[in-house]
């Protein structure tokens, strides 16, 4: 996994065209990823969380309270706000 620290290369790099940074097999797997969710909801999330993570998260846990994502959005940047909308969108 990549870890990006938010500075002004690092927002530049997430604004600018996909094409510079784009690595067609991680797309593939993201995508591969993002449509199991999509098709089986919790089951798939609690399976990637145990492939990935190696926590074994029971359904009740997958939750997340409106509070904790408050928290987030506080801690990031609100100018990669629109980029990550975007991401999510793809």
């Amino acid at each position: 996994m990549q870890v990006f620290h938010w500075d002004k290369q690092t927002q530049k790099k997430l604004s600018c065209g996909f094409d510079a940074h784009f690595d067609k097999e991680v797309y593939k797997k993201v995508a591969r990823i993002l449509a199991e969710v999509r098709q089986f909801g919790d089951v798939a999330v609690r399976r990637f969380t145990r492939q990935f993570d190696g926590i074994d998260l029971p359904l009740k846990r997958l939750q997340v309270a409106q509070g904790d994502i408050n928290r987030a959005f506080e801690q990031i940047n609100v100018e990669f706000v629109p980029i990550l909308k975007k991401l999510l969108k793809m």
